[in-house]
């Protein structure tokens, strides 16, 4: 024992107590932040990196930095997955669910007002 506590350079009496005390208020909030962070991470199907994580707690009134996030998330082993072009986790869910994804060859309606217009002309100027 005399040498664990030389290692971690604590008494024995404060390696004791430490044992038996209760968690810090800090650590006891960052559970629960976890447990928040894990269901907005989960519910995004992995996809979600820290600074959205951070917007879902932030919507749901926990008070907490981004930087927190980022720790918890990377203490925690979350990391989001890459996203790679034609991949479809670009996606919505709903379309990855097996419906089918708007047909994105019909015109769209409106769509065309840059239609004729070449580059040399410059931006589109708004209609007065």
């Amino acid at each position: 024992m005399a040498w664990l506590c030389s290692a971690l350079d604590v008494s024995r009496s404060g390696f004791h107590a430490g044992l038996i005390r209760s968690p810090s208020t800090l650590s006891r909030y960052d559970e629960a932040l976890l447990v928040e962070v894990d269901r907005s991470f989960k519910s995004s199907d992995r996809t979600y990196g820290t600074r959205r994580v951070w917007y879902d707690v932030l919507a749901e009134g926990l008070i907490c930095g981004l930087h927190r996030i980022e720790r918890l998330m990377r203490e925690n082993g979350l990391r989001a997955r890459p996203c790679r072009r034609g991949s479809g986790c670009d996606t919505p869910w709903e379309q990855r669910a097996g419906r089918r994804a708007p047909d994105h060859d019909q015109p769209v309606e409106g769509a065309n007002h840059l239609e004729g217009l070449s580059f040399l002309d410059g931006p589109p100027r708004p209609s007065r």
